[in-house]
């Protein structure tokens, strides 16, 4: 039950009783009269009402942090490191390397067919009983310049490496299930290879849990019903907002300070008058992320020396930490005031 109706003026201030200031050297509860003692009661109500509402704003402040952290470091690790699309590594724009998975029994032909397999149309025969993984990369690396096979002894993996693009098919043989490489065509450099670290799981339910616990933000400051809090939770709410208007003129180079609504490339969409301030649509990110993924990483992870140029995690990063320390310091002092009672001189 929210307690509202007559909250006194000095909530959040040091009480001053019969013109003197009620720190904690100052006056024993025992000397105040009647009406005083109830003021002083009514205050530490009201005191643990607003202590508790900011914290629990603080928490959801906090979980949305955490997960912007989250999507802030798959973003770098995205940005940054090889990526994989099934068994396929891409290295370099210039180079695939393909990995076949564990291998501990390629050398004996394990579990593998007589028959052929083809690599960009070039067919080579297997056969269990004479071959070995040493002379079926021999007949792979004559039959194609352009395609250089190996053992990786360190990794113990079968490898395939071209400047080109490669299409593996198994053929009458199972050679390629066989090694746990995956069959089809892999370009060289192809968006596909580039953009699919973004395809995974991991990172899309990063993004989807960013937006909920953004969206919780705005759901309790829409639900508070004590006047003070609400405004001033709304305070919090148009600074978040005024951190995504920056990055996304900081990114794209556009004023948005009246518009109500954004939309990106990758399936997040920002609703500024909105009930949801931000929404996440998979289907829609699976449909472009091939052909946008460097939006997401532009938009999601750009940082400027100064924090001043930086995309949508930086500016969030920036007012999320500023909300978390003026919660922090009204929850301490709200804290201290309950004190009052048991103070003595």
């Amino acid at each position: 039950m929210r307690l509202a109706a007559n909250k006194p003026k000095e909530i959040g201030k040091i009480m001053n009783i019969n013109g003197i200031d009620s720190g904690p050297s100052q006056i024993r509860y025992s000397q105040l009269s009647h009406n005083e003692k109830i003021d002083m009661r009514i205050n530490q109500l009201f005191a643990r009402e607003d202590r508790n509402t900011r914290r629990e704003l603080l928490q959801a402040n906090m979980a949305f942090k955490s997960s912007l952290n989250n999507l802030k470091t798959l973003t770098a690790k995205g940005a940054n490191q090889s990526v994989t699309s099934g068994n396929a590594q891409h290295e370099s724009i210039s180079a695939i390397t393909l990995s076949s998975g564990s291998s501990s029994s390629i050398s004996e032909l394990a579990n593998m067919s007589d028959g052929n397999f083809t690599i960009n149309g070039q067919q080579i025969t297997v056969d269990t009983n004479s071959d070995t993984l040493d002379s079926i990369i021999s007949k792979i690396n004559s039959a194609d310049p352009n395609i250089t096979a190996s053992y990786n002894s360190s990794t113990q993996k079968f490898e395939l490496s071209s400047s080109n693009d490669i299409v593996l098919s198994n053929g009458s043989s199972n050679f390629f299930d066989a090694v746990s490489m995956p069959s089809g065509k892999v370009s060289s450099g192809s968006d596909e290879l580039k953009a699919s670290f973004y395809k995974n799981d991991k990172f899309r339910e990063a993004i989807n849990q960013f937006a909920r616990n953004l969206n919780k933000i705005l759901k309790l400051v829409d639900d508070e019903s004590v006047p003070e809090l609400k405004e001033e939770g709304e305070g919090y709410i148009e600074d978040l907002k005024e951190a995504v208007k920056k990055s996304i003129n900081n990114i794209y180079d556009e004023e948005y300070e009246t518009e109500s609504y954004f939309r990106t490339s990758f399936g997040l969409s920002i609703s500024f008058n909105g009930e949801e301030f931000f929404s996440f649509s998979e289907k829609e990110f699976n449909k472009s992320v091939v052909k946008n993924y460097n939006d997401i990483e532009n938009f999601l992870n750009t940082f400027s020396e100064d924090g001043s140029e930086g995309g949508l995690l930086e500016q969030l990063e920036a007012a999320t930490t500023k909300i978390s320390n003026d919660l922090n310091t009204k929850i301490d002092s709200f804290s201290k005031l309950g004190l009052l009672v048991n103070t003595v001189a």
